[in-house]
């Protein structure tokens, strides 16, 4: 909380004497503030971090995943967005040429 204080007076004050408003200084000077007192707080805190997840942790949890068909539906979902591409890049190629008859 002091650090926070500290810095939203630095900070209106180093707004105030590089000649913005007063309501601009305050506000900055408030924002300033808040982000500092964020820092602090963060950098003093004494929370544990969390530890990774074991490799055998990960890979039971992906086995636990519903499976999405296989190969059959991966193939098909691989030719839809061919398909799709193809639409799009052919209408990109009917833009361009627009474009340049124009």
């Amino acid at each position: 909380m002091k650090a926070a204080l500290l810095a939203g007076v630095s900070f209106f004050l180093l707004f105030a004497v590089l000649g913005y408003s007063q309501p601009l200084s305050g506000f900055l000077g408030a924002v300033g503030g808040i982000a500092a007192g964020w820092i602090a707080n963060w950098w003093n805190s004494t929370e544990e971090a969390k530890e990774p997840a074991s490799p055998q942790k990960v890979q039971r949890e992906k086995s636990d995943r519903p499976r999405d068909g296989g190969i059959i539906a991966t193939q098909k979902r691989m030719k839809s967005m061919r398909e799709r591409r193809k639409l799009r890049d052919r209408a990109s190629e009917q833009i361009f040429s627009w474009l340049k008859r124009q």
